[in-house]
């Protein structure tokens, strides 16, 4: 099969329909395609970490981001300059751009919340977050400004970007974009260890004495279990009077995993009611 196939030059008629069946998509552009038009029925997509990546996106990421470039050509262990070359003349010959990328997966991402196949349709959700998140500056330098930007709103412009990315990479890392159930469970677990051991060590230094280790450990769980579950009004009485000020930072934190997992339960509530 060869590397790349594109069907942006195709165009279906109002009596005609394209059916992909047990297909490897993930070599295959559907870049400005009316996807009313297409099936697909025992396809497979290119998985990158929980995310349903198509050529196209492989193409941006690539030609505009080197680090991802480097860790994809030693995935498929090809030579870097080759590949990177073929898929930046790609870029541009195809003028795969951000935001027609980004257009591509939402319309596979609607294609499929309207089969009511959610799962599939979330990973293409996570791939255009991904992309979005993922692709170098150059891939937004298509657009000339006028008048031209002077240097504040240049510094501007790249700190709000910077920021935009750290932020995605915050939602990322604690819910994969409101598509993971477990990650916030897992983080709220890993805060209530690292700081029932916080709280241990904390009561060892203010209090040496008052208790065993072990004591203070089961101690530090319990309080630590407490402003997780109650927060910070209704915790239970702090053992040592260091713990009360470690409490903030902890219900900071478990306070901003809630405001993450609360949104990815209710989604999954209105897709079991949608199927």
């Amino acid at each position: 099969m060869p590397i790349w196939m594109t069907f942006r030059d195709v165009y279906f008629e109002n009596t005609g329909k394209i059916i992909f069946r047990d297909m490897d998509m993930s070599r295959i552009s559907l870049l400005s395609i009316d996807l009313s038009k297409v099936e697909f029925e025992k396809v497979r997509w290119w998985n990158y970490k929980g995310a349903f990546m198509t050529i196209d996106a492989l193409a941006l990421l690539v030609g505009t981001n080197l680090k991802f470039a480097k860790s994809y050509i030693k995935a498929v262990q090809v030579q870097q300059k080759n590949t990177r070359f073929f898929l930046k003349r790609e870029l541009e010959a195809w003028d795969i751009a951000l935001e027609n990328v980004l257009q591509e997966l939402r319309s596979l991402r609607d294609w499929y919340m309207k089969k009511r196949r959610y799962e599939e349709a979330a990973k293409f959700y996570i791939a255009e977050v991904e992309v979005r998140r993922l692709a170098g500056p150059e891939a937004e330098k298509r657009h000339v400004d006028w008048p031209p930007k002077g240097r504040l709103d240049r510094l501007k412009e790249r700190a709000g970007s910077w920021l935009e990315k750290r932020l995605l990479w915050l939602y990322r890392a604690t819910c994969l974009y409101g598509e993971s159930l477990a990650r916030p469970v897992a983080w709220l677990l890993a805060i209530w260890l690292l700081f029932g051991l916080i709280y241990a060590l904390s009561g060892l230094v203010a209090a040496p004495g008052l208790a065993t280790a072990l004591q203070l450990l089961a101690e530090g769980l319990v309080f630590s279990g407490s402003v997780i579950v109650l927060m910070l009004l209704l915790r239970a009485a702090p053992v040592v009077a260091a713990w009360g000020y470690i409490a903030w930072a902890e219900g900071a934190l478990s306070l901003l995993i809630y405001a993450v997992l609360l949104p990815t339960i209710m989604r999954r509530i209105w897709r079991l009611v949608k199927a």
